[in-house]
């Protein structure tokens, strides 16, 4: 990485301007910084790619991760202030906030040394790198569902994954909706609403409230509410053969059921509720304004709830 960094610096070495890649600093500080603590780890970082013309290396591939090295070797940006403590060798050493000239000089020696793989394509013709270039980025991005599931605790990974199965959810939700796994959301969604008091508010269905939710969760794990949400999940299944509604509402439904199984109420009723809901929606403006633009804001989110709630409390 120390030479590679300052190589990549001198404009008759490398070319960092190739038409196929984006321009540097994409990349933001949380993504950077995963990079930087992914040499810390020994997680092995994805190779570069670059074609050569004239003795110059044009980087074609891996732009954002060799610039974010160099800069990170410049001191032009700090590690989070959340990372948590490296070991080497059983002994542990603080990264938090700290940029390079900060670091320990053992750290700093991890980073100069590492090694990374160059993938260097002589002789190459345009068409060559494109069909190269295509083929190196054909997969699929993960959705921010998916992602979350690195961060998430096993523990609560436990609860959501066999709930997000239940079969219930192919009835409401489409195809697409299933394919990204926007099931696991709406449980994490439902845990969410559960464990909303005077206390925590977790009605913000951004990325950055879902993500916080099941950091706390991990530490507030309550095993009744998994409990519940399937015994909820298992009457809906019994009792409505075939509904569609929009994803949005299913953790307010999925909440409102469970506050009536805890309850008591009439389950019977709740779902004629539900499926008069269902009938109703495409008319219901009222209850639409909360279903479109900004859904996963905390005043949308609690539109909705606030609408299930007078379900189950009129029931």
């Amino acid at each position: 990485v120390r030479n590679f960094t300052q190589d990549i610096r001198n404009p008759k070495k490398y070319n960092l301007h190739h038409y196929l890649q984006r321009k540097e600093d994409q990349w933001t500080k949380p993504q950077k910084s995963l990079l930087i603590d992914s040499i810390f780890c020994d997680i092995r970082i994805l190779p570069i790619c670059a074609s050569i013309e004239d003795g110059i290396r044009y980087v074609f591939d891996g732009i954002q991760r060799g610039t974010t090295l160099a800069e990170y070797m410049e001191d032009k940006f700090a590690i989070s202030k959340n990372n948590p403590p490296v070991l080497v060798d059983n002994v542990p050493y603080e990264t938090a906030g700290k940029k390079f000239s900060q670091l320990d000089q053992v750290l700093q020696d991890k980073i100069s040394n590492y090694e990374i793989t160059l993938y260097l394509y002589t002789d190459a013709t345009d068409d060559d790198v494109r069909k190269i270039y295509s083929r190196l980025n054909n997969g699929k991005p993960l959705t921010s569902t998916q992602k979350r599931t690195a961060i998430e605790p096993k523990a609560v990974s436990n609860i959501v994954f066999p709930i997000s199965e239940h079969p219930f959810f192919e009835k409401v939700l489409t195809k697409a909706n299933l394919k990204s796994d926007i099931n696991r959301d709406l449980v994490r969604e439902t845990l969410m609403l559960l464990n909303s008091n005077d206390e925590h508010d977790f009605t913000r269905f951004n990325q950055k409230g879902i993500d916080n939710f099941v950091l706390w969760y991990g530490d507030n794990i309550n095993e009744s509410d998994g409990t519940d949400i399937i015994d909820t999940l298992d009457l809906l299944d019994e009792k409505i053969d075939e509904i569609k509604i929009k994803h949005p509402s299913i953790p307010m439904l999925l909440y409102a059921g469970v506050q009536c199984q805890r309850e008591g109420k009439d389950f019977d009723k709740f779902i004629e509720a539900v499926k008069r809901f269902a009938e109703s929606y495409e008319s219901d403006e009222e209850y639409k304004k909360f279903c479109t633009g900004g859904t996963t804001s905390s005043y949308a989110v609690n539109g909705r709830l606030d609408y299930w709630k007078n379900i189950c409390n009129n029931l």
